[in-house]
């Protein structure tokens, strides 16, 4: 907004800019360009704003002589420090001097308005009792709504309690808390009472709406635990967010399993009228379930890992039921997958593909409609994040080469026989050179199979095999198998001896080969069928899914055994991939970020002019545009996204942790 009045009061200016210093967001003030006489002095009260407090060791920023003349600072600027609103003390070492704790004390009493309160002290202790002390009265004082505890350690009960004392806490954050006498919190006849002991004098029942928590010790459930109790002073049924990391973070204690069992359910239980934002980590179990509210939340956020198929089987089956589709407010949906998942991320679609497009299928059913700005950013997002996995969503075509196609070549063609079903080959030790089948595709995948003997007791078809496998001369994989002694000549039909479905899309070489010239025993090979699959750039609603055979073995190596194996690789392929693959969704970004930045600039423009004596709407707040636009595919070109009242968010991301 601008405001060109040269008479409009220093108090009205004021006014404005306590409204914006209200939404606790710095860029606020951006938006606001106010043309006055006094702007310097109206400007000098809202410059400082966030003050970090580090309480090393001297030699770390000059230690107590700059921590002091931060105190002295603030006592000759008494409007300054009226302004400040968030204030952070941190440390990076371990023991900070506890001379640094009388600082504190002189400097929180000269903080009247501070409502955001930080610690990361990566410290054994959390405070000392001066600056505990005087934590407390600033809690107690009534004006802390935040309150972050990150690498923090609870000596005694005051400490522990003292963050009890903040009578308009409305947002908490605990992280890699841990505690001194933890045996006392699994006490359940003493913890309530000590606790109401250190809260007895609490004037009023505090009320959160942001809880976020990562679990680092087991003691972190107790104090959960305690928290929910009904004799407790804190009031967690009105929590609008509810973050909970880690859960499962060290395996083998009880304490952390009890925090999903017992404690997260009940929390997500008495806090189902008001709940809108959810994120979640660890494992899960029917209580859990049961105990999340489809209807109410907004915002949900799963770290997900092996129990990836259960969180699709729950959001498929609460929002099969067309009365809690109809009713849900879900506008945004992220699914995290660790590394802890079966195989890799690559496997995702292999496992749950069904289950992706069952409930993509549901996302353009029943889920409500998205900003259109909002949605053109996710869709963004969603491009360039998840660009491989929406890959996988297209057709897949296999192509499968029985061992007498000509596509096929042997090398050397003597060493190779034909018998009408398969081409065997067999590799004896002192043999010049190994024998080979090479072939050129192009796709995404290869998959090639034989017939195994089980006998060594007929020399022509000994049953022990030595394959190695090479993609543009690079060797990629090996099947080796040693069988004992077996009277009846049987065999194996249609073994998968390697599968490879993380190929780059493009044009290859691909070569199997039996035995090396450094072998000191025979290798038996009968070629039956080699299948390659392809995408042939049409949507489908389903994704070809492959198995390989139990007895089948693929070892990635780095090296090739032969010198004259070692053919470079062909790394064209690879390029003309991951180029456009980078580019295209870089510059559809920026296009489309540049777009909406030049569509609100220029609605806000339109709208910000304020004519010198005309009617004053400073006061009404400017929204953008509601113009509907088509929403970009998010998840599959198969879906019906195109029509504007089937707008959605849905996230896939890949990756190792979150925090």
């Amino acid at each position: 907004m601008a405001l060109r009045s040269r008479f409009l009061p220093l108090e009205i200016i004021h006014l404005i800019l306590e409204q914006l210093g209200t939404q606790n967001d710095l860029t606020a003030l951006s938006s606001c360009s106010l043309v006055c006489r006094s702007w310097v002095e109206v400007s000098r009260s809202q410059l400082f704003y966030s003050l970090v407090l580090d309480i090393g060791p001297p030699a770390t920023r000059g230690g107590i002589a700059l921590s002091s003349k931060r105190v002295e600072f603030l006592r000759s600027n008494p409007h300054l420090s009226r302004r400040l609103r968030h204030l952070s003390i941190v440390t990076s070492i371990s023991s900070p001097p506890s001379s640094q704790a009388s600082l504190i004390c002189d400097i929180l009493p000269l903080l009247p308005r501070l409502n955001h309160l930080s610690f990361d002290l990566n410290s054994d202790l959390w405070v000392y009792p001066p600056a505990s002390k005087a934590i407390v009265a600033m809690l107690r004082r009534g004006t802390i709504d935040a309150l972050d505890l990150t690498n923090i350690h609870f000596l005694q009960y005051d400490d522990v309690f003292s963050l009890l004392y903040a009578t308009k806490l409305k947002s908490l954050k605990l992280e890699s808390i841990s505690f001194a006498v933890d045996h006392i919190f699994r006490n359940s006849e003493s913890a309530p009472s000590t606790m109401m002991r250190c809260c007895g004098d609490l004037a009023k029942t505090v009320t959160l709406h942001n809880l976020d928590i990562s679990v680092d010790e087991i003691t972190s459930v107790s104090l959960l635990n305690t928290f929910l109790r009904v004799n407790s002073p804190l009031d967690v049924s009105g929590l609008r967010s509810l973050s909970v990391l880690s859960p499962y973070r060290h395996k083998g204690k009880g304490g952390t399993r009890r925090l999903v069992d017992s404690v997260l359910p009940k929390l997500l239980d008495v806090n189902r009228p008001t709940l809108q934002e959810v994120e979640i980590e660890g494992a899960l179990n029917d209580t859990l379930f049961k105990s999340i509210d489809a209807r109410s939340i907004r915002i949900l956020h799963l770290h997900s890992g092996k129990d990836l198929p259960g969180w699709l089987s729950w959001l498929i089956d609460s929002f099969s039921d067309a009365g809690v589709s109809r009713s849900s407010s879900l506008t945004e949906l992220m699914i995290r997958v660790s590394d802890t998942y079966p195989g890799s991320a690559k496997d995702i679609p292999k496992y749950c593909s069904p289950m992706f497009h069952a409930f993509d299928r549901l996302l353009c059913e029943r889920f409500p409609v998205l900003p259109p700005f909002q949605t053109m950013l996710w869709a963004c997002r969603v491009h360039v994040l998840f660009l491989a996995f929406l890959a996988v969503q297209a057709k897949l075509v296999n192509v499968t080469l029985d061992d007498q196609d000509e596509a096929l070549t042997y090398t050397p063609s003597a060493a190779w026989a034909d018998d009408g079903s398969w081409h065997d080959s067999t590799f004896q030790p002192g043999d010049k050179e190994p024998h080979k089948v090479s072939m050129s595709f192009t796709g995404t995948a290869i998959y090639v199979d034989c017939v195994l003997a089980k006998s060594t007791s007929n020399p022509p078809l000994n049953g022990h095999s030595d394959m190695r496998f090479f993609i543009d001369g690079a060797l990629v994989g090996r099947f080796a198998r040693d069988i004992s002694n077996d009277s009846t000549s049987t065999y194996e039909y249609g073994t998968t001896v390697y599968a490879n479905t993380s190929i780059p899309t493009g044009l290859h070489t691909f070569r199997l080969q039996n035995g090396h010239t450094n072998s000191t025993t025979q290798s038996l090979v009968l070629l039956d069928a080699i299948t390659y699959s392809y995408d042939d750039e049409q949507p489908d609603s389903s994704v070809t899914v492959y198995s390989t055979a139990t007895e089948s073995l693929v070892i990635s190596e780095t090296g090739t055994p032969d010198g004259e194996d070692a053919v470079p690789s062909e790394s064209s392929n690879i390029a003309s991939v991951v180029a456009p693959a980078i580019t295209v969704p870089l510059v559809l970004v920026i296009s489309i970020f540049a777009l909406a930045l030049y569509l609100r600039r220029r609605r806000r423009r339109r709208h910000s002019f304020i004519g010198e004596y005309g009617p004053s709407t400073w006061g009404q707040p400017t929204y953008a545009s509601t113009t509907p636009y088509p929403p970009t595919p998010l998840v599959s070109s198969s879906t019906d996204f195109d029509h504007p009242s089937r707008a959605s968010t849905l996230v896939f991301e890949t990756s190792a942790r979150s925090r």
